[in-house]
């Protein structure tokens, strides 16, 4: 996909509604979306590709519970920081629970479950993890209060952080060209530490040094900016920024080399020396909030996604009822195929549904009437009223796979 700004754009609260692919209701509460079915499966879509490129990158997936005991966040911190922004503490059986707010700490808990040695290292934990922030609630998925974090926590050696950065970099880099996004600055937020103490300042400068080899190494130093006292206090942190169809700024992927929950975890491996050392932790994201990228997405292309992620990817249309059993077979070829299709019965005129369907967003509208049946063909045309030419069954899923391996290409 090309990036592109969409200046005429339409707010993907109303393009959800008119496609019927999430709603919020006043009975389950500001801030929580619920997804139709459309809207279950452009995110199932876009779960799949993160998952397919987590794997090919040497990530292991892993799931972590919804709420976790109060402890866990008050020896990381966040409870002591960020408590206004964090749900209510809940009792449970004689213990203080928390819905998550982070997936940091279940991560870190995951990677505890057993002693790694170096030769483990790096070890690669990613999340499609919901959390929850009480936090504001008026922009629709843009700000929710329950969302899922597209999360990955990376444990590694010294040696190894400025090679785990790179890929961070390249993971996030494939995302942006692929969703089409519009890539407009990489920041680098730098705060300096507080105390100035001797090791604080060598963590600091260690840490940047890493992230500045690595913007060497994917050839973005050109890219890059520094804003000085917005990142951190214990070390610098990096934000890949594009823009969306309104030309606002979003922070899509983010990555933070972090030294202090090490400390507060007592996070270690066994060394080539045989002793207890400390793991470099990197919190990571490539792609934010999976639903203020939905968001994002539906605005920047008008509802009309791509083909690879429209949840209908052709509509057959008969003409008459004596076309049906033609167009049912046209059907099931097509989902054979692994290809998204649906019937739109001959309960209106033609150019009535053709009309619906270019409404809907649907990419390829296949017409069938007497002649398609007679020369067992489909009439093709696209969702922007173009008209192809009638091709046979398995010239249109060459067409759409082709389509589709063009849109996803690194």
């Amino acid at each position: 996909m090309e990036a592109k700004l969409n200046p005429g754009f339409d707010d993907h609260r109303t393009i959800g509604r008119e496609l019927d692919l999430f709603f919020f209701d006043k009975r389950v509460g500001p801030g929580l979306v619920c997804l139709r079915p459309g809207g279950g499966l452009i995110r199932h879509l876009l779960e799949e590709i993160w998952t397919k490129k987590h794997l090919e990158a040497g990530y292991d997936l892993v799931y972590s519970p919804h709420v976790a005991k109060l402890d866990l966040w008050q020896q990381s911190g966040h409870w002591d920081h960020f408590s206004s922004q964090i749900f209510p503490p809940m009792q449970i059986s004689g213990s203080t629970y928390l819905l998550r707010p982070t997936n940091c700490v279940l991560h870190i808990a995951n990677f505890q479950a057993r002693q790694h040695s170096y030769r483990d290292l790096p070890v690669r934990l990613a999340e499609l993890g919901t959390v929850y922030r009480n936090g504001p609630s008026h922009k629709g998925l843009l700000r929710l209060r329950g969302f899922t974090q597209d999360d990955a926590h990376l444990f590694c050696a010294p040696e190894q952080v400025q090679n785990e950065i790179v890929g961070v970099l390249e993971l996030a880099l494939y995302f942006v060209k692929i969703y089409g996004l519009a890539l407009s600055r990489i920041i680098v937020r730098t705060q300096q530490p507080q105390p100035l103490d001797a090791n604080s300042i060598e963590t600091w400068n260690q840490v940047a040094g890493w992230i500045e080899g690595a913007l060497r190494e994917t050839r973005q130093l050109d890219k890059y900016s520094i804003e000085r006292g917005t990142g951190v206090f214990y070390a610098p942190c990096l934000n890949i920024m594009v823009k969306d169809a309104r030309e606002r700024e979003w922070d899509l992927a983010g990555l933070q080399v972090d030294p202090n929950l090490p400390k507060r975890f007592n996070i270690t491996y066994i060394a080539r020396d045989g002793k207890l050392r400390p793991v470099v932790v990197i919190h990571r994201t490539v792609i934010g909030s999976i639903e203020r990228l939905m968001a994002m997405l539906l605005e920047q292309n008008g509802g009309a996604l791509p083909v690879w992620l429209s949840p209908v990817q052709l509509a057959v249309l008969p003409c008459a009822d004596r076309h049906l059993d033609y167009s049912w077979q046209i059907i099931a070829a097509l989902k054979k195929a692994g290809l998204r299709a649906q019937m739109a019965m001959p309960d209106n005129t033609i150019s009535y549904r053709v009309r619906e369907m270019q409404r809907s967003k649907v990419p390829f509208i296949l017409v069938v009437g007497d002649h398609e049946m007679a020369q067992q063909t489909i009439s093709v045309r696209e969702r922007d009223g173009q008209l192809l030419r009638s091709m046979r069954i398995g010239e249109l899923v060459a067409l759409v796979q082709a389509k589709t391996n063009q849109e996803l290409a690194a």
